[in-house]
């Protein structure tokens, strides 16, 4: 048995990462813009100390608008992206439980190498994909 190391990026390399990048551009383009949603979602949290709500549907889509015009171009996320941050999608939270539970067990019995990154979910499109976003 040989026992190795691997070194992954921290956390905080992950969410400064630099997204306006060319190189980024073009795999979002392949991945989805799901990367963006997740900041969006991460600096309304951080302003309304909430999530996006149901009873406020229009003033949220109107200031989740606002943080993508901040942080990113209209072309790049369209707007019914937003119609799907108001409610948990069980199926959804069913694959990625099941995707956390898979890597949990990768770490522990040393077998494989776990997801490098990020995993996401596109509730459009109904699949997951993992995305390396920041290097060492």
């Amino acid at each position: 048995t040989t026992k190795r190391t691997l070194k992954f990026p921290s956390l905080e390399s992950t969410i400064a990462f630099d997204h306006t990048s060319t190189d980024f551009a073009k795999r979002m383009k392949k991945s989805g813009p799901a990367y963006l949603v997740m900041k969006i979602l991460q600096k309304f949290r951080e302003t309304e100390q909430r999530d996006p709500s149901p009873a406020n549907r229009d003033e949220d889509i109107k200031k989740l608008q606002e943080i993508r015009a901040t942080i990113s171009s209209e072309s790049s996320i369209p707007d019914d992206y937003f119609e799907h941050v108001f409610s948990q999608i069980s199926p959804a939270a069913a694959i990625v439980g099941g995707s956390l539970a898979q890597e949990i067990i990768k770490t522990v019995a040393h077998k494989d190498a776990p997801h490098f990154n990020y995993f996401f979910f596109d509730p459009q499109a109904s699949c997951g994909f993992i995305e390396t976003i920041a290097t060492l």
